[in-house]
């Protein structure tokens, strides 16, 4: 911006204009969201033996001769957003971003309109995979209900 056009705007605008007072600089993007998870810490987030039990109950084949590449990647899934969610602090929408970022990008400049639904989808499968691993470490079935062993008993997170 030159130097005249600048002084044309700001002989126009000043710091008493409603505009320039109505405005406040906060936290970052993020500063809300890393605080209510400070609020609201899962422990379990927090302890790495945890989310291995975690990740065990919620995939018993894992280890196994019945254990699939697919199980694996919903591994590795999970352990991202216990990563990125519930340690760093990252929102949904940044673990989309993350995530799929160079294939949204790819998707958005070959269709800029199927690319914005396209983010928002893995944004939602974002932040069904936290619902679902809050489910699961609540004890609960990633559908809801209680977990139990194999006499009908309910499960507890040490799996005792």
């Amino acid at each position: 911006m030159s130097g005249i056009s600048f002084r044309r705007l700001r002989a126009s605008i000043d710091s008493n204009d409603q505009f320039m007072r109505g405005h406040s600089e906060g936290g970052g993007a993020r500063a809300s969201h890393a605080a209510r998870l400070k609020r609201h810490a899962d422990a379990w987030a927090l302890d790495d033996e945890q989310v291995r039990l975690l990740l065990i109950r919620s995939f018993p084949n894992i280890n196994t001769e019945r254990e699939t590449e697919e199980q694996r990647k919903r591994i590795r899934f999970w352990l991202s957003i216990v990563q990125w969610y519930f340690r760093e602090g990252t929102t949904a929408a940044g673990i989309a971003m993350r995530l799929h970022a160079k294939r949204t990008r790819k998707w958005k400049l070959k269709h800029p309109k199927l690319g914005d639904a396209r983010l928002k989808k893995q944004i939602k499968r974002v932040e069904d995979t936290i619902r679902r691993i809050r489910k699961a470490a609540a004890g609960l079935r990633t559908d809801g209900k209680t977990r139990s062993d194999t006499k009908g008993r309910p499960r507890s997170l040490s799996g005792k």
